[in-house]
């Protein structure tokens, strides 16, 4: 069975220069390891900045190919696509609406989304965005005719042109020509080198050479590699016939469309064959907290087709939602329920039927920007049945909301939060935001626990699905890391989850860092610690640790803390910084605020 690995993550203002992320190199190279140690196939990419849809982005692809490439590692070809965040219309210019017109706007804070996918037909293939249905994409008001509209929303997907370092647009699909054969590469065990026509059979077990199956024609400029190297076949792989399309131009869309809502209540999902299901365009909450269908930003979605030999076509075809809810008010919880109306939750286009179907998988995830709180109406929007006003996200009763570890026990590892039991949001587990200054005591003093953990704040990143059976078919397993990658504990050398291997950030990774603006003012002119750096108790410190390659050392002296600052975790105050410290300094501040969020699936 295939095993895919979706990863989200919210990595803070991608593409803004802060004046400590420089050319982008090091964080691109830093993310490009993370996914390449969980083994991640698909990356979902949360806070696109409009000035990230240039080089950042094309850095970011171009490390992911890099991190597959040379060195004796297998090949694999990565893709990219991205959307703006948000549907706009000009009713002041007299335009006619148009609901391929997307942009970055000022209510959803300039931001987008990009997916990555490592190219695998072995596993899945990335379908084309769907089509567009007017009658319900289109406010009744502002329609000017019906039928449908080819999305062509996000900016086009980008792939390996000439050489991995290249990156190209595509100027359409990259579809199999009649007559193209594939190359199975030397090395391969278990099936014979050479070149293969369509429509031939390759059988499960068999383990592919380092360079992976190739389409032969050239297409784009490449010679598009179709299962990477290494890759050992779980299922038989059929090879794609002619005219099947294997990177579509276009795989990202704005979710515009969802379940009715009558007097302030949605409308309950029929699943049933030709369940009777009227879809309406959906608003969602602005930077401002107000709902709005023109402007405010979306949740985005993708759809794969999973290569699961003899299944019924609903149980192929996954769609994968992704959303970043705004923070004012009561945005985030109104932002969390309008997405789980969302038509990408119940139903997927199936291109060859040209037609809407109901799927039996689906995912979705992001920042919600919401405490976790499985008994809140925005969490048990999704996991209540389709006949109780749900999105079904459920398996025999148990809900399937993916960072979910139960109540921590009686000690908190904070002080008291406000009085009330500890809950699941207490729980470090399921924390996936960092922090540098206490949340409780000492009006905001630093943090300096020894545990990394005591780092991680808010429970606010999740996902939900829909038909894996986490249980006896193993169809959801938790990830060897945990649903939450722990990048502190990555970075000191603390202690790997039991049985892991490429838990840890190579030193040479953490090292690049010492080349950003903020450390190397002038290029080539060597690193030097600045006077201050904001929430660094030690930039000199911090520049140490970075040019040794970890955090793991002892530290230099803490600097005089005001009014005896708050401290959360084991006494006494240590007399120097802690790696945790450390740590969460260079998470925060390089990185992001956010740690990456795991999904695996079993198929």
């Amino acid at each position: 069975m295939p095993n895919i690995k979706v990863v989200y993550w919210n990595v803070e203002n991608f593409g803004d220069d802060n004046g400590r992320r420089g050319n982008y190199v090091p964080l691109c190279n830093f993310i490009a390891h993370v996914v390449r140690n969980v083994d991640a196939d698909i990356l979902c990419l949360m806070e696109l900045r409009h000035s990230g849809i240039g080089l950042p982005l094309t850095q970011l692809q171009m490390s992911l190919l890099n991190a597959y490439w040379g060195n004796g590692f297998p090949t694999c070809d990565w893709y990219c696509d991205w959307v703006p965040g948000a549907l706009v219309f000009d009713g002041f210019a007299g335009l006619p609406f148009n609901p391929n017109n997307v942009d970055f706007t000022n209510q959803a804070r300039n931001e987008g989304y990009a997916v990555f996918w490592k190219q695998n037909i072995a596993k899945f293939i990335m379908q084309r965005a769907d089509p567009i249905d007017q009658d319900a994409a289109i406010p009744p008001e502002l329609q000017g005719g019906h039928g449908w509209v080819q999305n062509t929303q996000s900016g086009g997907v980008r792939g390996r042109v000439a050489a991995p370092i290249n990156i190209n647009v595509l100027g359409g699909d990259i579809t199999v020509p009649a007559g193209a054969n594939y190359t199975v590469p030397a090395g391969t065990v278990g099936f014979a080198p050479g070149g293969y026509n369509q429509g031939q059979q390759i059988p499960a077990g068999t383990q592919i050479g380092n360079a992976g199956i190739t389409l032969n024609p050239l297409i784009n400029g490449v010679n598009p590699i179709v299962v990477p190297g290494g890759y050992v076949l779980t299922n038989n792989l059929t090879l794609p016939p002619h005219d099947t399309v294997l990177v579509p131009q276009h795989i990202l869309s704005l979710v515009l469309t969802g379940r009715q809502i009558v007097n302030n209540n949605p409308v309950n999902y029929n699943p049933g064959p030709g369940g009777a299901n009227n879809w309406q365009l959906l608003s969602f909450p602005s930077t401002a907290g107000a709902l709005l269908w023109n402007g405010s930003r979306r949740p985005a979605y993708c759809t794969i087709r999973v290569n699961i030999p003899n299944a019924q076509v609903e149980d192929q075809i996954i769609p994968i939602t992704i959303y970043h809810t705004p923070v004012a008010g009561l945005a985030p919880v109104r932002g969390m329920l309008y997405c789980a109306l969302s038509r990408s939750l119940y139903e997927a286009y199936d291109h060859v039927a040209d037609a809407y179907i109901h799927n039996t998988r689906a995912i979705v995830g992001g920042d919600f920007n919401a405490r976790l709180d499985p008994n809140e109406d925005h969490y048990t929007i999704y996991t209540a049945d389709f006949n109780n006003g749900g999105a079904g996200c459920n398996n025999a009763g148990i809900q399937n909301i993916r960072v979910n570890a139960p109540a921590p026990g009686a000690v908190p590892e904070f002080p008291p939060h406000g009085g009330g039991p500890l809950t699941n949001a207490d729980n470090p587990l399921n924390k996936s935001t960092v922090q540098l200054r206490h949340p409780f005591v000492g009006a905001g003093a630093p943090v300096l626990s020894e545990d990394t953990y005591h780092y991680r704040r808010s429970s606010i990143d999740n996902i939900f699905y829909r038909g894996f059976n986490p249980g006896l078919l193993n169809q959801a397993p938790h990830h060897a890391f945990g649903d939450i990658y722990d990048l502190l504990q990555a970075v000191t050398g603390g202690p790997p989850p039991v049985g892991v291997l490429n838990f840890h950030i190579l030193f040479q990774i953490i090292q690049l860092f010492q080349n950003v603006r903020i450390f190397n003012p002038q290029v080539g002119g060597g690193p030097m610690a600045p006077l201050e750096i904001p929430n660094v108790l030690s930039p000199l410190q911090l520049l140490i640790d970075i040019m040794a390659g970890n955090f793991a050392a002892p530290g230099l002296d803490a600097p005089a803390l005001p009014g005896g600052a708050a401290y959360s975790g084991p006494q006494p105050i240590p007399a120097n910084l802690t790696p945790a410290r450390r740590a969460a300094e260079f998470i925060r501040l390089f990185l992001s605020d956010h740690l990456p969020v795991i999904f695996e699936m079993n198929l």
